[in-house]
């Protein structure tokens, strides 16, 4: 409060599970925020998304694995009201060690996007985008690296690569990279810095949207 208004919202949680063969995993994280802009009297929402994703594997072997997945994103800032995408593909773990691990996936990727449209202050019967629903296929490439430095400190990082089959010019890019320092054996510090490129975003919109959290995870 005072000369700076605003207050804001951070939640996520992270869950997986092995057992035998098959493996589950989820995750999601959501910001939420307002504030009263320099000279202004009224709040004003500068922050609003939340991403979520599920994901199943079934290992073959110990470096061979099949995976499917399905993720949301809400995030009106970026023009999407709603994002859903489908993915399968094949995992190779080049090294899966207790403390090191360095694998790629290949797979296909389907992405439906339901468009934030914005009414022209002019001539309100015309809207930005003008359809308000798209889909990609996108052939999909992904590399990983994850590494207990030592008993306290974990790093992991993740680089997904999307290139549409449909538009050879319009192509996607995830990176995500994770440190994790243990304070005691349920309590830590996270770091995480996420990435997301879209050479061709929604019409109106930038290319790249960055998310960096400082989170105290309880581990359950």
């Amino acid at each position: 409060t005072g000369n700076t208004r605003s207050y804001s919202a951070s939640v996520g949680t992270s869950f997986s599970i092995t057992r035998g063969r098959n493996g589950f995993a989820f995750e999601s994280a959501g910001n939420f925020g307002r504030a009263v802009p320099a000279g202004g009297t009224q709040y004003a929402t500068n922050a609003k998304n939340l991403l979520s994703r599920a994901r199943y594997d079934f290992f073959v072997s110990t470096r061979n694995a099949l995976f499917a997945s399905l993720a949301h994103r809400w995030d009106t800032f970026s023009g999407l009201d709603t994002r859903i995408q489908a993915q399968v593909g094949y995992q190779y773990n080049f090294i899966r060690e207790e403390h090191h691990r360095l694998w790629t996936e290949v797979g296909y990727d389907f992405t439906f996007d339901n468009l934030v449209q914005v009414r022209d202050a002019v001539d309100p019967t015309i809207l930005t985008p003008a359809d308000d629903t798209t889909t990609y296929h996108s052939a999909r490439a992904f590399f990983g690296w994850e590494n207990q430095l030592n008993e306290h400190v974990q790093y992991k990082t993740g680089l997904e690569a999307l290139f549409n089959v449909q538009v050879g010019q319009d192509w996607r890019l995830n990176w995500t990279n994770t440190f994790n320092a243990s304070i005691s054996s349920k309590l830590s510090l996270e770091i995480k810095f996420n990435v997301l490129y879209d050479n061709q975003p929604v019409q109106g919109f930038r290319t790249t949207d960055t998310r960096t959290t400082i989170n105290l995870v309880l581990d359950m």
